[in-house]
């Protein structure tokens, strides 16, 4: 991308305790900070969720009540006014992040009582229009991939030759994740280039302003053609428990 140095980049990722990005809270939250290309600091918040770790969470990432303790874990809150700063006048990065790192992210800012700076940091946070969230692209660029999972994080860079399969086993750990967003993200004009219609993606290459717009309107073909996939999903699951019920006698 001919302007990526010219920006200071934010790549977040996160573990939580669920999926629904209204009620999950986050339990690692990793950020990877780059001037241009160079990458310039790490930081990784251990947090508290003020709520039982399902199993089933537990069973993806591994943290635990007791890991959280051994990294000395605090509330999320104690952490928000450094983070507001932090993420501040930065262009976001991440891997789903339109779709939920950032919605949960701002939910738990929500949770904490902010005041001054801080607040306004959250704020501007809110509207940014600076978010670069690799899933929208990768989901056009690789529109026609076959497979289970074909979208997910690692399966991608796998499939771009960027990791190695012993490199992917570091996945749903957040430090590592945002690297591989990071990287996501590094290779997408190479993507774009040697994709089949190379002019649909050249002015993303030369202007981020035209990258946003055709970000945004990714995001929203992508979210649209989930939601019928789910809808039409419900409506087989539906027909066939009815088909089900009408075999084993159980409606009139």
């Amino acid at each position: 991308m001919k302007w990526i140095n010219q920006y200071q980049y934010a790549v977040i990722d996160t573990e939580t305790t669920g999926v629904d990005t209204q009620t999950a809270r986050i339990l690692n939250l990793a950020v990877r900070l780059y001037d241009g290309k160079n990458l310039v600091n790490i930081r990784s918040y251990w947090c508290l969720p003020g709520v039982e770790i399902p199993a089933e969470a537990v069973a993806v990432h591994g943290i635990t009540e007791e890991k959280l303790l051994q990294h000395n874990a605090q509330p999320f809150e104690a952490y928000a006014p450094e983070l507001a700063k932090l993420l501040h006048d930065r262009v976001l990065v991440g891997y789903n992040l339109l779709g939920y790192d950032l919605p949960l992210l701002l939910a738990e800012f929500d949770r904490c009582v902010l005041a001054g700076e801080a607040l306004e940091h959250v704020t501007d946070l809110r509207f940014k229009d600076h978010v670069i969230d690799g899933l929208p692209w990768v989901w056009a660029l690789d529109r026609y991939v076959r497979g289970k999972g074909r979208h997910k994080l690692t399966n991608t860079l796998l499939r771009w030759g960027r990791i190695t399969a012993k490199e992917a086993e570091a996945a749903h750990d957040a430090v590592a994740d945002a690297a591989f967003a990071w990287q996501i993200f590094e290779n997408l004009a190479v993507k774009m280039r040697s994709h089949r219609h190379p002019q649909r993606w050249k002015l993303s290459i030369e202007n981020f302003g035209k990258f946003l717009d055709l970000q945004r309107a990714l995001h929203v073909e992508r979210e649209q053609e989930w939601a019928d996939y789910k809808k039409s999903l419900d409506e087989q699951q539906k027909r066939a428990q009815e088909l089900s019920d009408g075999l084993d006698g159980s409606t009139p």
